[in-house]
């Protein structure tokens, strides 16, 4: 059990803030992070599918938004505890694609989000790597 992985820890994508472009209905995704706060994420997604993905944790309860548009929201309780995950849809044309944000925020580092993903349609398209 010692040298056993640990299941809760995301894959690393080493340093960058881009992971390897995953293919996402037939065409390949590319994530980049361009923006990045204590309680916050922007991320660009582009190739087969564009948008602009934003998780904000600042205010009461979590908020993501696609292309400015709010689709999803965790409650209230949420603002001192975030949501580990936190699904919603992301529109394209006539298609929609299932999407999931899975966040961890360290308590101990003032309230800091530590870890974020995003998985678009069952690909991981982005990962930080701990303590992002």
């Amino acid at each position: 059990m010692i040298d056993a992985p640990n299941p809760y820890k995301p894959p690393s994508t080493g340093s960058s803030d881009r992971a390897k472009p995953e293919t996402v209905n037939g065409a390949e995704v590319f994530a980049t992070c361009v923006r990045r706060t204590w309680l916050g994420r922007e991320l660009q997604l582009s190739g087969g599918l564009n948008a602009v993905i934003r998780y904000n944790a600042a205010a009461i309860g979590e908020k993501v938004f696609v292309n400015d548009e709010l689709v999803a929201t965790s409650s209230a309780w949420h603002m001192s505890v975030v949501a580990p995950q936190i699904d919603f849809e992301i529109r394209a044309s006539d298609t929609i694609f299932p999407a999931t944000i899975h966040v961890y925020a360290a308590w101990l580092q003032l309230f800091r989000v530590i870890r974020f993903s995003l998985v678009v349609n069952g690909h991981l398209l982005y990962v930080e790597p701990e303590n992002g």
